[in-house]
């Protein structure tokens, strides 16, 4: 009988990393090949039907590309002889490879057979088959666990020591030449990072700023690091030419990386056996700050996540929510005010009313001008000259704005409003 062989090649990236030198070469892809075809040259009934490679590929797991097109030659019946050099070569998940010799590869009437462990399942006795290697199955499993530690241990000290270890630096970074571990400004996509931040601070929905960016014609992320030829892969794109979105510009704005603030450690591996990715708490984090050149000044960052805790979405045909969404409050009820406009002969008047009374649940209107708004909270800035504020940057110092009635209102400011550097 002609056995028609499958030789099977594998090497994970751990493997690559936690031998010693000489272990290396010896279970490289290439070493594992001579291996194998010495040993057929030597066999009077065996002829290589094809090699199936899989470098770089966890034997935790089997979806490997090399594994799938080997078992579907297995499954056409035109293989009927599968060769590794050992039995961690063709997995280190001892229930599902115990699986494969025992039960798929029988089923299929086809010959194993892993060189370095002296097993051959046409000769193979009961200890081999039922003792033997199940043991060497564990241990290949236990070994695999142990890595999985190392790697995780090793990877917790790099990140505590500030060392970069992610695949892909943020938007508006780069590894630095030379060394890896270390970030540095990207200046053209750092140019769009700050900008976004300049266009949130004058108002600019996250919406409004994605829009702007595509009409400009500005690479999202993901289609920028794609245009310098990096092998970018993100969870959260699904299609190669995507554009900006509200999305992105929220994840971009609540970034600590551009106060140069390393943070890594946000994801975790349920096990070692298990692909699926846990989100882990933020306090779980591992924060360094100071290992990178910022991008944002630390006012501006908190200036914005506060303005995003108050975002409200923009008026119909608008690319900016009204002025004072999310800050102002009926003094009475809590309530949030409602703003109206008023079309008279001398132009449109707004004003802002009680939303409880608005629904018409009670309360009184508490109705206040804009106008009159603006010139009350001016009043209350302490040590401030009112004809040096910007009022179309007014809320970038107000905190929350209780209104009682059009000569009664009671603003409460962010802290080191003092110190806030004046806009316009």
């Amino acid at each position: 009988m002609l056995y028609k062989v499958a030789i099977y090649l594998r090497l994970s990236r751990e493997d690559k990393e936690a031998f010693t030198d000489y272990q290396k070469e010896s279970n490289s892809i290439s070493s594992q090949r001579t291996l194998i075809e010495n040993f057929i040259d030597e066999q009077k009934d065996m002829a290589i039907y094809d090699t199936y490679v899989d470098d770089g590929w966890s034997g935790l797991h089997f979806n490997r590309p090399g594994f799938l097109s080997m078992m579907k030659a297995i499954e056409d019946g035109v293989v009927n002889c599968v060769i590794v050099k050992d039995l961690s070569r063709l997995g280190r998940d001892y229930i599902e490879v115990g699986r494969l010799i025992q039960k798929t590869f029988p089923a299929f009437f086809v010959r194993f057979i892993a060189i370095n462990d002296n097993f051959d399942s046409l000769y193979a006795d009961f200890n081999e088959r039922d003792l033997m290697v199940p043991v060497k199955n564990f241990i290949n499993d236990f070994y695999c666990r142990d890595i999985s530690k190392k790697v995780r241990s090793c990877q917790k000290i790099k990140r505590e020591k500030g060392e970069f270890i992610g695949a892909f630096p943020v938007y508006g970074y780069k590894r630095e030449r030379g060394n890896h571990h270390h970030l540095v400004v990207d200046e053209e996509a750092a140019c769009i990072v700050k900008k976004i931040f300049q266009w949130k601070i004058e108002g600019y929905s996250p919406n409004a700023i994605a829009d702007k960016l595509n009409k400009l014609g500005v690479l999202s992320p993901y289609a920028y690091k794609k245009s310098k030829g990096e092998q970018y892969f993100s969870g959260f794109v699904k299609d190669e030419n995507t554009q900006w979105s509200q999305v992105t510009i929220r994840r971009i704005l609540q970034d600590e990386t551009y106060l140069g603030t390393l943070v890594q450690g946000k994801t975790g591996k349920l096990n070692y056996k298990m692909k699926k990715v846990q989100i882990k708490d933020k306090d779980q984090w591992v924060r360094v700050s100071g290992m990178h050149e910022p991008l944002i000044n630390k006012k501006d960052f908190e200036l914005v996540g506060r303005l995003l805790m108050a975002d409200c979405r923009a008026l119909k045909k608008e690319k900016t929510s009204y002025k004072f969404a999310g800050f102002l409050y009926c003094g009475d009820c809590g309530e949030q005010m409602h703003r109206r406009k008023n079309h008279g002969k001398a132009g449109d008047r707004i004003y802002y009313i009680c939303g409880t009374h608005n629904r018409g649940r009670g309360c009184t209107r508490h109705s206040i001008a804009e106008e009159v708004l603006e010139q009350k909270i001016l009043e209350q800035m302490p040590t401030i000259q009112a004809e040096k504020v910007d009022r179309k940057l007014l809320t970038t110092f107000v905190e929350r704005i209780y209104v009682y009635d059009k000569d009664k209102i009671e603003v409460v400011f962010w802290l080191e409003v003092q110190e806030r550097k004046l806009r316009g």
